[in-house]
């Protein structure tokens, strides 16, 4: 009885182990993933991400990440399917609503990524990233003062977000507000004095000044 006993909780412990080193294994291919996205290595990124969702198939992050992975790698549709898993499994996964949106706006699906960012923002109306979102969408839409105001909300959250400084200076540009235009690539250039674009951008428009 006493081996039985003492079988049984080996076969506990090898259980628990076993977990634990799926779980670390996991860890680490996900955290691999992510480097290889960072150097645009997106082909290694994606067997680090297949590896991690073999262990582990209800991983939500992993899923976001393979999205976007393909996507780099051009299989949009695949990438957008992987967004779809993630979304069945936690239907309030942010990062999931923001990422999709933005993909279905670089292929110019707008009124979808639209919904999508509007859905982010349902979840969190504090969520800076889908207001910045929604910012794009509507300019690429037409509605260029929609999207300022989007603009607007996304550096009220976040007055150090780069990105929405330069954006929204482009998209003032583009309907003939220089001057403040001007301030808001003044703005990016501050928080990145080495921003090129910026400052690039910056120049043609002093030029005919």
């Amino acid at each position: 009885m006493n081996n039985l006993f003492l079988i049984f909780l080996w076969r506990m412990e090898m259980g628990l182990l076993n977990a634990l080193g799926d779980k670390f294994k996991k860890k680490s291919l996900f955290a691999d993933g992510i480097e290889y996205m960072k150097h645009d290595k997106y082909g290694k990124a994606l067997k680090c991400f297949d590896k991690a969702l073999k262990i582990d198939s209800n991983d939500v992050r992993s899923w976001v990440n393979r999205g976007l992975t393909l996507e780099n790698l051009n299989r949009h549709e695949e990438g957008l399917e992987s967004f779809d898993k993630a979304l069945k499994l936690d239907p309030k996964y942010i990062e999931a609503w923001y990422n999709k949106g933005l993909i279905l706006g670089n292929h110019k699906m707008y009124k979808e990524a639209l919904k999508h960012h509007d859905k982010a923002l349902e979840i969190d109306p504090e969520y800076s990233k889908a207001w910045f979102g929604k910012g794009v969408v509507l300019t690429n839409l037409g509605k260029h003062e929609e999207g300022l105001e989007s603009f607007d909300k996304a550096l009220k959250l976040d007055p150090k977000d780069i990105t929405v400084w330069f954006i929204k200076a482009i998209t003032l540009k583009k309907i003939g507000k220089y001057h403040e235009a001007l301030n808001c690539f003044d703005k990016a250039l501050e928080l990145d004095p080495n921003l090129e674009a910026a400052k690039k951008a910056k120049e043609e428009l002093l030029s005919p000044m």
